[in-house]
């Protein structure tokens, strides 16, 4: 099995031998390890390596109570942001109930991919938390306005301005 893992092939195919070795002999793979395996899976948007990898994290993780390490929200938010919304929202909510805070540029990065792939509740969700934490800066009301812009509710785009005033932000 393990001489599968090293021999030549397509790399997703030997990914996935390294990956079955690793769960068959109930190896944990390493926080920074499972981050890059998670970004690569977002650059490619292979959701299902990607769902088996966190899998495996939930299974293995610190504790094994199912919690993520910090590190490994960016790769699945960004990817999930492109190809499901609501698991990039039941994801958005997970990492806050366990207590992990996301930077401002973070999430303004989220809100451009929501303006890239249409995802207007999802950019919404994350301006609600921004606001309740009153982090909101002019560049992420700029971002949110082209979610908005690019969606047709150009009406919500504007809406915005009195939010910036409100907010004192020049």
């Amino acid at each position: 099995r393990v001489q599968a893992a090293a021999g030549p092939g397509p790399a997703s195919g030997t990914l996935d031998c390294v990956l079955d070795v690793l769960q068959e002999c109930s190896i944990f793979v390493p926080g920074e390890s499972l981050t890059h395996l998670l970004t690569d899976c977002a650059k490619r948007q292979d959701v299902a390596r990607a769902r088996r990898l966190e899998v495996m994290a939930r299974c293995r993780g610190p504790g094994g109570g199912g919690t993520l390490p910090f590190p490994a929200y960016d790769p699945l938010l960004k990817l999930y942001t492109q190809v499901d919304r609501v698991k990039a929202s039941e994801l958005f909510k997970e990492m806050h109930q366990h207590g992990f805070s996301p930077s401002e540029g973070f999430l303004g990065g989220l809100l451009a991919r929501c303006s890239e792939f249409h995802h207007v509740e999802f950019a919404e969700e994350i301006a609600a938390y921004l606001q309740g934490r009153s982090l909101m800066s002019l560049a992420l009301y700029k971002t949110l306005m082209k979610v908005f812009a690019c969606c047709g509710q150009f009406d919500k785009a504007c809406d915005l301005y009195a939010a910036v005033v409100r907010d004192g932000i020049e």
